[in-house]
């Protein structure tokens, strides 16, 4: 098994509004839940992206290339709640890539 499957990366979007207060503590969780899951022996690599109000007020887009750029690249992505409403970006990432490719879980078994 190569190094990249041992520690695959995930695209973490933190997201608007609550988003930031709970995205920090998602990726936290998930990360004591692979190393309980595998014992050290494999993690998650984080790499950040902007999606919403952020990305919006950034870039003058709500979902800049170099975010979907980078989820095509590495097909993993946790995303914090956006404002919908005012920003379509998270429902286009729902449609775009929730509904037609498939979801990794890397913690979804665990020893016994």
């Amino acid at each position: 098994m190569g190094n990249e499957d041992n520690h695959p990366t995930v695209v973490a979007i933190e997201g608007d509004g609550i988003g930031l207060e709970v995205t920090p503590w998602t990726i936290e969780a998930v990360d004591a839940a692979v190393k309980g899951a595998y014992g050290g022996e494999k993690s998650l690599r984080w790499v950040e992206a902007l999606a919403g109000k952020r990305a919006m007020e950034a870039t003058g887009s709500p979902l800049p290339p170099e975010t979907v750029e980078l989820i095509k690249t590495h097909t993993l992505a946790l995303k914090g709640r956006l404002w919908e409403v005012e920003y379509a970006a998270s429902t286009w990432l729902s449609e775009k890539f929730l509904t037609s490719t498939p979801v990794s879980a890397p913690c979804a078994t665990s020893r016994v």
